[in-house]
């Protein structure tokens, strides 16, 4: 052959007699890098990528688990930590998991004398020690409170601290008037003390472990008077006297207050 054109058109000439892939085995087989079957790409047609089709449920369906949910939401948050039971199955909220309640109580209900409409933070706390002078420890323990709401930096007037002897028990006396005052002094936040105070207004036994420093929505009504606070589960100071190692992540918690309020930590 005489020139570059009369050798290509060789190599067309037996392309055609013996097609690509044979071709190209006689050419290349001898070669390190040449695999047998590797198809040119440049001669395939291209590709065309097509956009998955996004599964669409039922309208009905849609509607069916939209009603449920709503159902169960309503019902859990009437009996939290209760079974809600339904044909077919059943649903209950997760252990820990954020959910509130809905308080409804008698607007015959006595009025606490503590109520404040100034108040931002109220601190609830069960202890027969907590605050009493009589015991050395329930001193330590006020003293300590005293010094974590002192901290916050948040003015007096807007922190109530409610230290009672009386045990908070739903459908008695005194947690009816304490859900009045809440009602009536709507603060934006109750930080409840420990893990009896704790399970009484969530409705429900936690662990205050898993649950301390975070928010749970409470509603509360009488008649048409309705209300929303957030509640803040905190280690009672008794056991934090116990456990000073603890004292850091109850800081830790209020500060999470602190923050709704736009105060810096010290």
């Amino acid at each position: 052959m005489t020139n570059k054109g009369e050798f290509f058109q060789a190599l067309r000439d037996r392309k055609q007699l013996m097609g690509a892939a044979k071709l190209a085995h006689k050419l290349f087989a001898a070669s390190p890098w040449y695999i047998d079957g590797v198809l040119k790409l440049g001669d395939q047609p291209a590709l065309q990528s097509k956009p998955l089709a996004t599964p669409k449920m039922d309208s009905e369906k849609v509607k069916t688990l939209e009603s449920l949910k709503s159902f169960a939401d309503q019902k859990l948050e009437e009996t939290p930590g209760a079974k809600i039971e339904f044909p077919g199955g059943e649903v209950a909220a997760k252990e820990g998991a954020l959910v509130g309640r809905k308080i409804s109580i008698s607007d015959k209900a006595k009025l606490p004398s503590w109520t404040n409409q100034n108040i931002k933070i109220i601190f609830y706390g069960e202890s027969s020690k907590l605050g009493d002078p009589s015991q050395a420890s329930g001193t330590r323990a006020a003293e300590l409170l005293d010094k974590m709401v002192s901290a916050m930096k948040i003015p007096e007037d807007q922190v109530l601290k409610l230290l009672s002897e009386e045990k908070l028990e739903e459908s008695s006396e005194f947690f009816e008037s304490f859900m009045k005052g809440l009602l009536f002094s709507r603060p934006a936040f109750v930080v409840s003390l420990g893990a009896l105070a704790t399970n009484t207004l969530i409705g429900r036994k936690e662990k205050l472990t898993r649950i301390h420093g975070q928010f749970f929505p409470i509603k509360i009504e009488s008649g048409d008077d309705k209300c929303q606070i957030q509640l803040m589960p905190l280690f009672h100071p008794d056991f934090l006297l116990i456990n000073p190692n603890m004292k850091r992540t109850a800081w830790i918690d209020l500060q999470k207050i602190m923050s709704e309020f736009e105060i810096s930590s010290p």
